[in-house]
């Protein structure tokens, strides 16, 4: 297949949420304000994650953790003001462990495929098709 693949482009953070409030793109713009964020991220290329943070105007430090980590103990300092995660890294922290103090941000990515790409992708499997339906 020769069609580009997925790349930093195609991926931009569009809202951040906290503690049960309905995300926002008024609260990424706010978080711009803040002087001291921490940003932690499981990822393959945890990155690319903090690349896009400052790409949006966000003063955040990185901090990778191991791609799947597991958040039964917190990797970063309880004494953090605020830290950012991603959505796949969030749902493995349960609240109780946040200390009193410290507020977490869930960042949500909106991920869109290069239009080649999925019309490759569709190409493909309409091949496969034992029979052939309609477009």
């Amino acid at each position: 297949m020769g069609v580009d693949r997925v790349t930093a482009q195609n991926i931009k953070v569009v809202m951040i949420d906290r503690a049960g409030l309905p995300p926002s793109a008024q609260a990424l713009q706010a978080l711009a304000a803040e002087p001291d964020l921490l940003a932690a991220a499981g990822l393959a290329e945890p990155e690319r994650f903090f690349t896009m943070l400052r790409a949006q105007g966000l003063n955040c430090r990185g901090l990778p953790l191991p791609d799947h980590a597991r958040l039964d103990t917190l990797p970063w300092p309880t004494t953090e003001r605020t830290v950012l995660l991603t959505e796949k890294d969030a749902v493995k922290l349960a609240p109780v462990r946040v200390p009193a103090g410290q507020t977490v941000w869930v960042v949500a990515l909106d991920f869109q495929l290069p239009r080649a790409l999925v019309d490759e992708i569709d190409q493909a499997l309409h091949a496969c098709l034992p029979y052939k339906p309609a477009r």
